[in-house]
């Protein structure tokens, strides 16, 4: 044990003496636990696959050892706080660029878990909808039914932005859903925001005008004051990233920035917070519950865990789902559930060809696909593996995430995006493991897992 520690600290420390020491003796933590089933690997995207339009070199060789062959020999999921696309077109992305089969069922992108959401009163009231690309057919898909995007709300009240030029007005004979069907009036109040991505660079002043208004208005942008007994909306944003790694050398701001400026301007017009209020996306604790559960499915379809501990697991989880009265599958934690809390500022700034059919594997998937989440569930899918390593190189995303889910999460921390010093590791979210790029990171997880693991079996 002592040779190996001393082999993975000689390959993968850089810098000083002091840093080689800490990678030494955090090694030394991390393989003292006790091991349980496979390990799993969970891949952040832009700063760790790709910068820009770009495919790292380095990532391509790494999905090509855990994925020979076309056949994954670890359970996989790639968890970005990314997204405007559908889950099921991130993996087909994904396939092309790194040369690997990738199932929708390994994605998990900032939006996914406000799926969860549609299932609940949301699925059926009037809600806008904030972001570019295609997250309006996004949210449909998800379940929203009654879904306004900014710039409809913008066609329809072309006056509330007196500076903007890019307004388009409904083609003829193209349903206005504010005019013709009354959603943002007294009589059908918006009932939420959901922003999904970061708003097109042209649409900050009319993003951040139309939420304003609709957030101070209770839902009704053209009202002066909310009404007496009016309920606030629920505001939801899919992700905190402040920045992220883009083609440009140094990092951009991300939808963090965004939220960040809606905050503000609410505190500088109200002198309040903003009410009922919640960030999805790392290093918030939903998605990493939702890749636990995406991994154990992998695991047991890979026929790499016990098949009586999976079904009992999969029991749990459909007696856990039938005998619950909440719908929404919210956790009774706070830290874990997805109703908006008054300003919770601690949160912000087809065929599967994983491996052979399991009706336990299909059961964890349609619980973990995207809804009812159970946290005893999330607990018992996590003990199945022995580690899960977080591939990251955002500190205050990826790593902090991972550190705050606790075993068997163990975070990697790369320097090809964010993350580039100085020092051999983040002083504010340092991390398990630090290495230069997503193909180092592999390495050290197969040499600190494999062993282990085979060892214990």
């Amino acid at each position: 044990m002592a040779r190996l520690l001393q082999g993975l600290a000689g390959v993968f420390a850089t810098g000083s003496s002091n840093s080689r020491s800490y990678l030494y003796h955090r090694l030394a933590r991390l393989l003292s636990g006790n091991a349980r089933g496979p390990p799993a690997f969970v891949f952040d995207i832009d700063g760790v696959l790709i910068r820009g339009r770009n495919v790292l070199p380095m990532a391509v060789q790494a999905m090509k050892e855990l994925c020979p062959n076309s056949e994954w020999l670890f359970p996989v999921c790639f968890l970005t706080n990314g997204g405007s696309v559908s889950e099921a077109h991130k993996a087909q992305q994904l396939s092309q660029w790194l040369g690997v089969p990738v199932h929708h069922q390994q994605v998990i992108l900032s939006h996914t878990p406000m799926q969860q959401l549609a299932t609940g009163p949301l699925g059926h009231q009037p809600v806008l909808v904030s972001g570019q690309g295609e997250v309006m057919a996004v949210a449909a898909n998800y379940g929203f039914r009654k879904l306004l995007s900014c710039s409809q709300l913008a066609a329809a009240l072309p006056g509330a932005l007196p500076f903007y030029k890019g307004i388009q007005p409904p083609a003829v004979g193209q349903t206005c859903p504010v005019r013709d069907l009354g959603w943002g009036t007294e009589e059908h109040p918006l009932a939420a925001v959901l922003v999904m991505s970061d708003p097109d660079g042209t649409d900050w002043y009319q993003d951040l005008q139309l939420l304003m208004d609709v957030i101070t208005s209770h839902g009704v942008p053209r009202r002066e004051k909310p009404l007496p007994g009016s309920q606030p909306i629920e505001l939801y944003f899919s992700n905190p990233d402040l920045l992220w790694a883009a083609a440009y050398p140094r990092p951009r701001f991300g939808q963090g920035a965004f939220s960040t400026a809606l905050v503000a301007l609410h505190k500088q017009m109200t002198g309040r917070p903003i009410p009922n209020v919640k960030w999805f996306g790392k290093p918030n604790p939903e998605p990493y519950r939702l890749a636990e559960q995406l991994l154990a499915a992998q695991a047991i379809k890979l026929g790499l865990v016990d098949t009586a501990d999976a079904a009992s697991i999969a029991l749990t989880s459909t007696n856990s789902n039938s005998n619950s009265s909440n719908n929404c599958g919210c956790a009774s934690n706070d830290s874990n559930s997805t109703k908006p809390h008054e300003h919770d500022s601690g949160l912000q700034p087809e065929t599967s060809s994983i491996g052979t059919n399991s009706s336990t594997a299909i059961a964890l998937e349609e619980n973990a696909v995207y809804n009812q989440q159970k946290p005893l569930l999330a607990d018992q899918c996590a003990g199945m593996l022995s580690a899960i390593y977080m591939v990251g190189d955002n500190p205050a995303a990826d790593i902090r995430g991972a550190n705050r889910a606790g075993h068997p999460w163990v975070s990697v921390l790369v320097r090809t995006g964010v993350f580039q010093g100085p020092g051999g590791n983040s002083t504010d979210d340092p991390a398990d493991v630090v290495v230069s790029d997503v193909l180092a990171a592999v390495h050290a997880a197969l040499h600190m897992a494999t062993v282990k693991w085979h060892s214990m079996r």
